[in-house]
């Protein structure tokens, strides 16, 4: 079961779960459980924070979102983020607001601390801490 953060965001509750099932179905969860689907992650709410940075793209999101949404039930009986993945695909397929939306799904995605633990990453930025490097001409040393 997808959970979704709705506080400080533009987007509708409707709309925020309609977005976690595009951002699982965009980046659907690995075979072996190691990597959650991003919708599963939680990452809705950051990709709108992220969205409504750029002008006008929130807009598009939240009127894609919808018709979406609204094609989803008028063609499969069902809200969109209810459907299997296979029938989202075939939805989303369809749909002109996806492109811009995937640098903010992956964005979202490869920052949640879960993702980061999953790669062998410590969840942090990489400064202050930064990375160990060795002197040019020699063998690299390990990261920290």
């Amino acid at each position: 079961m997808r959970t979704v953060d709705r506080s400080n965001v533009a987007l509708s509750a409707e709309d925020l779960d309609v977005l976690a099932g595009v951002l699982d179905t965009l980046i659907p969860p690995s075979d072996d459980g190691r990597f959650p689907g991003a919708g599963a992650l939680g990452c809705a709410r950051q990709v709108a924070e992220n969205c409504g940075r750029v002008p006008g793209l929130l807009e598009l999101l939240r009127s894609g979102l919808r018709e979406l949404n609204h094609s989803s039930v008028a063609r499969r009986g069902e809200p969109f983020h209810c459907l299997p993945p296979d029938a989202r695909e075939q939805l989303l397929a369809e749909q002109s607001f996806v492109f811009p939306l995937v640098i903010q799904a992956y964005i979202a995605y490869y920052q949640h601390p879960a993702v980061l633990e999953a790669l062998g990453l410590e969840p942090r930025p990489p400064h202050p801490l930064g990375y160990r490097m060795s002197d040019p001409g020699k063998e690299p040393a390990p990261n920290a």
